[in-house]
C-alpha cells in the first residue's frame, strides 16, 4: 500500500524473496492550470535518477526476470530502456539515444517474430 513520507515522497514497499524494498518518488502536485510541479524542487532530478537505479536493481532480481519472462517481456531489453531513461535524465542524450534506439529495435524485432 503506498504511503506518503514527508522526506521521501510517495513510497511503495514491495517484497522479493523475503527482502523488502521501498521505492519512493518525490511528491508531485498539479496547480490550477494542470501543470505539474514538485513539492520540493531541490533534488528532484536526483530522486528520479535514484528511482531509475532502484528499478534497474529490481530488474536484476531473478524472481522479477522470471515473472517478466512469463509475461513475454525480456528483462534485458527492459533494463536497457531504463538505462536509456537514466542517461536522458542525467543529461547524457547521446547514450540515451543509443540505449533507447536499441531497445526500440529489439522490441520491434520481437513484434515482427511474434
Amino acid at each position: 500500500m503506498p504511503r506518503a513520507d514527508r522526506k521521501q515522497g510517495l513510497c511503495q514497499r514491495i517484497s522479493l524473496d523475503r527482502k523488502e524494498l521501498a521505492i519512493c518518488a518525490p511528491l508531485v502536485a498539479a496547480n490550477f492550470f494542470g501543470t505539474i510541479r514538485t513539492m520540493s524542487q531541490h533534488g528532484s532530478v536526483a530522486a528520479v535518477a535514484r528511482l531509475l537505479r532502484e528499478i534497474e536493481a529490481l530488474l536484476k532480481h531473478p524472481s522479477v526476470t522470471v515473472e517478466l519472462g512469463h509475461r513475454g517481456v525480456n528483462a534485458s531489453i527492459t533494463m536497457l530502456a531504463v538505462q536509456g531513461l537514466l542517461a536522458y535524465v542525467e543529461g547524457n542524450r547521446r547514450q540515451a539515444h543509443d540505449d533507447l534506439s536499441t531497445a526500440t529495435e529489439e522490441i520491434r524485432a520481437r513484434l515482427d517474430l511474434g
